[in-house]
């Protein structure tokens, strides 16, 4: 038996992620466990992390434009974008992401 609930809480911690509600002080004047000197909530400053292909938006486009080409109904589907952009930056670039991190 794993208390998913107890784990939750240091999830969050350890990968210093952004739980999806946050906590408003109307939130915790209507919990049934708030007192004045309470101080259950942890400021933190959470950091935003993102990854992206290292591809320019031109790059990409041409991609798309040469997926459109090659196939039957001209149309170019997202995983099969995904897939040849993923494969050209490995090429080019020698990486297939790039993360970025921001306060």
């Amino acid at each position: 038996h794993l208390d998913v609930a107890a784990m939750y809480p240091n999830i969050i911690l350890t990968n210093r992620l952004q739980p999806p509600a946050m906590v408003t002080p109307q939130t915790c004047a209507s919990c049934d466990f708030y007192h004045q000197d309470m101080q259950c909530r942890r400021e933190m400053e959470w950091k935003w992390r993102g990854e992206a292909f290292p591809a320019q938006r031109s790059e990409i486009n041409q991609i798309t434009g040469q997926i459109k080409a090659d196939s039957e109904s001209f149309e170019a589907h997202p995983e099969d974008i995904r897939k040849r952009v993923k494969s050209y930056c490995q090429t080019v670039y020698k990486r297939t992401h790039d993360t970025k991190t921001e306060l």
